[in-house]
């Protein structure tokens, strides 16, 4: 009786960059999805542009989670519009920090 060849389940080890794993996974027909985040304003843009750039991230990521937080530290809301947010288009991440917020904050 003949073996049955098992498509090879990918691992994520320290030599695989997180690219690298949804690449692989993807040939493998997964979808992705940005875990929601209850970040301030710079983890939630960071992760809002891995969303949009990504071609894997094929699913719904719920990070529209700014209005939770007491403030988000950014000068500029990231506007939410019929649920969806818009990606900044400036330079960087296109958002600017509130420095005063982060003076308030700091320890």
């Amino acid at each position: 009786m003949a073996k049955q060849n098992k498509k090879e389940q990918p691992k994520i080890s320290s030599n695989n960059t997180p690219v690298k794993v949804i690449t692989v996974n993807r040939q493998a027909y997964h979808d992705y999805y940005i875990e929601r985040t209850i970040e301030a304003g710079i983890g939630l843009t960071a992760a809002l542009h891995l969303a949009a750039a990504s071609p894997a991230v094929t699913l719904e990521c719920g990070l529209a989670t700014l209005h939770l937080l007491v403030d988000d530290l950014l000068v500029n809301n990231l506007p939410v519009h019929d649920g969806l947010l818009t990606v900044p288009t400036g330079p960087g991440l296109g958002i600017e920090l509130d420095w005063e917020a982060l003076r308030r904050y700091e320890l």
